[in-house]
C-alpha cells in the first residue's frame, strides 16, 4: 500500500552581524568553544549588558511511528557571562504540560559551565543532582535546572530535547529576550495533515525564502484478527510513503521578535 503524504519544513533564522562567524552547523557544535568566545569581556552589540546570547537553535520535528505521532523540540544555547548581574542565567527552566495522565517528557538534557583557570579551561558538567522536576499545577509541570560554578566570564552551554503527544502543542521561539542575542534560529517540521497558523511579535518581520525536495518514510501497519466464528485476520504490513519537504533559506538583514505557532482547530 503507497501514499502520498507531503511535510512542510519552515526555517526561520535571525541574524546579527557581528565579528563572531555564523555558520550554524560550525559555530554551535555542542562543546566546541572558540577562543573568540573565551576572550570575550564585553558583549559585541551591547557594550552595558551584563550577559549575550551567543547562539540559540531550535528545532521542531515530528515523529512518526506505528501507532503514534510526537513532536521532538530540540534547543541548543550558549550563553556569555560578564558580570554577576548575569549569574542568574545559569538557573534554567523547562516546562512540560500533561493531560489526561499524559505527559511531555525530557529525552535527553546536558549541560555544562566554561571557566579560565590557571590558563587552561575547566569544564563542570550538570548532574542530576542539579535538577529536579515540580508541579505547578495539574496540567503543568517545570524542571529547574541549576549549572554549576557560574561566575564572571562563564560560558554557559544547556542542550535538551522535549517530547510531546500534544500534537497542537508547537514550541513558540523568542529571538531576543532580556539580554543580546548573537545568533538565532528556529527550524520546523511540518505534516501536511496537521494545520497551523503562525504569527510573530516584534517590531520587524521575520523573513524567510523556501525550496522543496522529496523525502521517503516507511512504518509498519498491526494485524488485526476478527471476533467469533468466521472472523478474519488482517495481515501486517509495512507502509512507504513519499513526502514532499518545503525547506526555506535562512533570512538576511536583522528581524527580531518571537514567532507562534498554533494548530488549527
Amino acid at each position: 500500500m503507497n501514499f502520498l503524504k507531503k511535510l512542510t519544513v519552515v526555517f526561520i533564522a535571525l541574524f546579527l552581524l557581528t565579528a563572531i562567524p555564523l555558520n550554524a552547523k560550525e559555530y554551535m557544535k555542542y562543546g566546541k568553544i572558540s577562543d573568540e568566545e573565551i576572550a570575550m569581556t564585553i558583549c559585541p552589540i551591547d557594550s552595558n549588558a551584563s550577559a549575550v546570547v551567543l547562539g540559540a537553535l531550535g528545532k521542531t520535528d515530528f515523529n512518526i511511528e506505528e501507532k503514534s505521532t510526537t513532536i521532538v523540540f530540540t534547543k541548543h544555547i550558549r550563553i556569555k557571562i560578564f558580570d554577576k548581574e548575569a549569574f542568574d542565567k545559569g538557573d534554567y527552566k523547562i516546562y512540560l504540560y500533561k493531560n489526561n495522565g499524559v505527559s511531555e517528557k525530557i529525552n535527553t538534557l546536558k549541560g555544562v559551565v566554561y571557566n579560565v583557570e590557571g590558563g587552561s579551561l575547566k569544564k563542570s558538567k550538570l548532574s542530576n543532582s542539579n535538577t529536579f522536576k515540580k508541579e505547578i499545577d495539574r496540567n503543568h509541570d517545570v524542571v529547574n535546572i541549576a549549572l554549576p560554578d557560574v561566575k564572571e566570564g562563564s560560558i554557559i552551554e544547556l542542550k535538551y530535547s522535549v517530547e510531546s503527544p500534544f500534537t497542537y502543542n508547537l514550541q513558540p521561539w523568542y529571538f531576543q529576550n532580556d539580554i543580546p542575542t548573537i545568533y538565532s534560529e528556529y527550524f520546523v517540521e511540518l505534516i501536511e495533515y496537521f494545520n497551523y497558523k503562525n504569527w510573530t511579535e516584534g517590531y520587524l518581520p521575520i523573513q524567510r525564502t523556501e525550496k522543496t525536495q522529496n523525502q521517503k518514510f516507511s512504518f509498519r501497519t498491526e494485524g488485526k484478527m476478527g471476533v467469533g466464528r468466521g472472523g478474519s485476520s488482517e495481515p501486517s504490513e509495512t507502509v512507504e510513503f513519499e513526502a514532499l519537504v518545503k525547506q526555506s533559506e535562512p533570512p538576511r538583514g536583522k528581524p527580531r521578535g518571537i514567532v507562534h505557532l498554533e494548530q488549527l482547530k
